[in-house]
């Protein structure tokens, strides 16, 4: 676990904002592992004169007012011979030597699930059809949401198995889709041109947004405005790898490529970006290279172990047993233990998230149940009003330290859920333990989210809201007996935002922007505190506290 420097017990609980990740240069702690005992007591001895020859001339100083000429030059000295010392065993031990740079870095999550440590939260407005592949696409999860049906559920699972990991699927449209068709398409798709194949798939040509006037008629039928407008269409055959893809399209100067079979049918498209993410993120696949699928499950509704006997048959790969409370006596013990068994008797690999929770003792007893990760937060979501609300909740850094240090003390994960804003933020969790984490309310802020994309003057954004408003409640899809009781309940509170704005950035407009941005931000912290990875950036984090005005100073500032 990380270094903590200061007294945890002196300050309150933290936010990831209220923390801050001190420089780390871990070749020692490194040599002190595979170095000889002889090279060890030499680095050791080196180290204390060094040491003592700093403090000598430190001592002079305080208690003469200037420093002493010949105690610098030993102190100088005893250093120089310290830090050779330690340049030879570098030599010695290669392995020992920090990453030169991010792409050395490697980010697969710690709990060995996923080739990012990022997770779609299981949000109505966030994890999507679109939404959910593109998170896994770019080597990460998505969680989708409980509220779902079973009937879509099933097909989200089943279809998505069916996809080729390497491409993108394509949005078919045909000559006789109208102009207000094509336009949603683009409008929501953030693709600059569409696939138009006849009614059994054939393509034809391609579209591209710039050949839709704005005056345009709605109702009129795009095949006015494609004879002769797109010129020759660059297709890649079906089965050739993302890096043929980048290659014809440097040659041709594209950037969207159609994926064509032998019946000229478009099995799915390729873009600049998404070949690029292919090799620079790999897709979060099973063991047959199919994109790996996350289903939330509310964990004490009655009908929980038939639905989970469901995803099992369905195929899924990982099941989260979510709660917004989930330490509710021994109960939620005994549905872990009995789903765990389910998983286990049915031989397949499939993980087991339960959450939510706050409390250390919480943590273990899920994963002693049988969770392999556990998911922490109450509260810190930018659509959750749970604190305002109800008092209830704990600030998000000290919730995942706390609870990450309780789970793998028994071999288990923590996923931090909520408070996550920015980049350095999803880095704090994960030096501070979590093995993933989840990223909601700016997700929904994408071409990828399910929400549409709204426009007021310049700025687009998407509509949101919390999970626990009684918005997200009214709206569910996927109702029983204990939803009916509940809505009955005239004064049942409300724990998230009714609405709030997600703005939609030019730079974090998709979920691979996203995943990628933050992926830069963890990797870099890597190379700052001496990591190859993301254990080794637990284990060599060193965590200080700053003030607001520390925090406020280190925030990048459009106009000085």
């Amino acid at each position: 676990m990380p270094e903590l420097l200061f007294n945890a017990e002196h300050f309150p609980k933290l936010t990831p904002q209220d923390v801050f990740l001190f420089t780390t240069n871990p070749i020692e702690a490194k040599l002190e592992e595979c170095a000889s005992s002889q090279e060890r007591e030499k680095l050791s001895h080196l180290r204390s004169t060094s040491y003592e020859a700093e403090g000598q001339s430190l001592q002079w100083f305080q208690g003469n007012g200037q420093w002493n000429e010949k105690l610098q030059e030993l102190a100088r000295d005893a250093r120089t011979k310290y830090r050779k010392w330690i340049r030879t065993l570098e030599g010695r031990y290669p392995n020992v030597k920090p990453p030169s740079s991010r792409k050395s870095v490697d980010l697969h999550s710690i709990d060995g699930s996923a080739n990012l440590p990022f997770v779609l939260s299981n949000m109505d407005k966030v994890t999507g059809v679109r939404s959910g592949r593109s998170a896994t696409r770019a080597g990460g999860w998505a969680a989708w949401p409980q509220s779902k049906p079973p009937m879509k559920t099933e097909h989200y699972i089943k279809d998505t198995k069916k996809l080729d990991a390497r491409y993108l699927e394509p949005v078919h449209l045909t000559p006789a889709s109208t102009i207000g068709e094509a336009r949603r398409y683009f409008a929501k798709r953030g693709m600059d041109t569409a696939v138009i194949s006849d009614a059994n798939g054939k393509l034809l040509t391609l579209m591209k947004r710039e050949l839709v006037p704005d005056a345009a008629d709605e109702d009129a039928e795009i095949a006015s405005f494609l004879r002769g407008k797109n010129g020759r269409v660059v297709t890649l055959r079906y089965g050739k790898e993302p890096g043929d893809a980048i290659d014809l399209m440097k040659r041709e100067h594209r950037h969207f490529l159609p994926i064509v079979d032998g019946q000229k049918k478009t099995r799915g498209v390729i873009t600049r970006e998404s070949a690029e993410m292919y090799y620079r993120f790999p897709p979060n696949v099973d063991q047959e290279g199919r994109l790996k699928t996350l289903v939330a499950v509310s964990a004490f509704r009655k009908n929980v172990y038939k639905r989970v006997k469901e995803l099992i048959a369905w195929g899924v790969d990982g099941i989260v047993l979510d709660s917004p409370h989930l330490d509710q006596g021994t109960d939620y013990e005994d549905i872990i233990r009995n789903v765990r068994k389910m998983i286990d008797e049915s031989g397949r690999k499939i993980l087991l998230v339960a959450g939510n929770v706050i409390d250390p003792d919480a943590a273990k007893n899920a994963i002693a149940a049988g969770a392999h990760c556990v998911k922490v937060g109450i509260g810190p979501g930018a659509v959750c009003t749970t604190r305002d609300e109800t008092g209830v909740g704990e600030p998000q850094w000290s919730a995942v330290y706390d609870c990450a240090k309780a789970a793998r003390s028994l071999g288990g994960f923590v996923w931090a859920d909520g408070g996550v804003r920015l980049p350095g933020d999803a880095a704090k969790l994960l030096a501070a333990g979590a093995s993933q984490v989840m990223i909601g309310t700016i997700a929904a802020g994408t071409y990828d989210s399910p929400g549409p994309i709204l426009q007021h003057g310049n700025e687009r954004y998407v509509e949101h809201y919390g999970m626990g408003s009684d918005l997200a409640f009214g709206l569910r899809e996927d109702v029983d007996e204990d939803d009916v009781e509940e809505m009955l309940y005239i004064g049942r509170p409300s724990e998230g935002l009714r609405s709030a704005k997600v703005m939609v950035y030019p730079d974090m407009d998709t979920i691979f922007k996203q995943f990628r941005r933050f992926a830069y931000g963890a990797k870099s912290m890597g190379t700052f505190l001496g990591a190859w990875t993301l254990e080794q950036a637990i284990r060599f984090a060193r965590f200080g506290v700053q003030t607001t005005s520390g925090y406020q100073e280190g925030k990048g500032k459009p106009v000085v």
